[in-house]
């Protein structure tokens, strides 16, 4: 269930103040690593570092978008997995779908070069580059 690249809807929370899909990108016994994706990127708030650590996926590419989106690269959302097992178990619906290998690839790539995920909590969460 909480395989890499999965998609997942999940409620607004303290981190999102509205229901967002986030993406497994990694995880430990006990909690899973997510990044969001944002549907919408203020123009005035975006550096060029941020840009660099957000994969863009548009609706050709994903029928199920409503709108072109990021992937938000910079930070990782940490979730308990016995309570996002609950979620998913009560309202299945909220399991999305799974991304194409080669979108989960530049994805895992942009957050291993991420000066804002630390080395600690990549390896704590398993996240590696993958292929070239």
């Amino acid at each position: 269930m909480f395989k890499i690249g999965n998609i997942f809807s999940l409620p607004p929370d303290d981190i999102a103040s509205h229901p967002k899909f986030a993406i497994v990108v990694g995880g430990n016994s006990d909690c899973v690593a997510l990044v969001y994706i944002n549907t919408d990127i203020s123009q005035s708030d975006i550096t060029e570092e941020i840009q660099s650590l957000s994969h863009p996926i548009t609706q050709d590419e994903f029928g199920w978008l409503k709108y072109t989106s990021f992937v938000d690269c910079s930070d990782l959302i940490k979730k308990n997995k016995r309570e996002l097992n609950k979620l998913l178990q009560k309202d299945p619906q909220r399991i999305y779908r799974e991304l194409p290998a080669e979108c989960i690839q530049k994805i895992m790539n942009i957050i291993t070069r991420s000066k804002s995920i630390t080395s600690y909590e990549r390896e704590e969460y398993g996240i590696k580059p993958i292929g070239n």
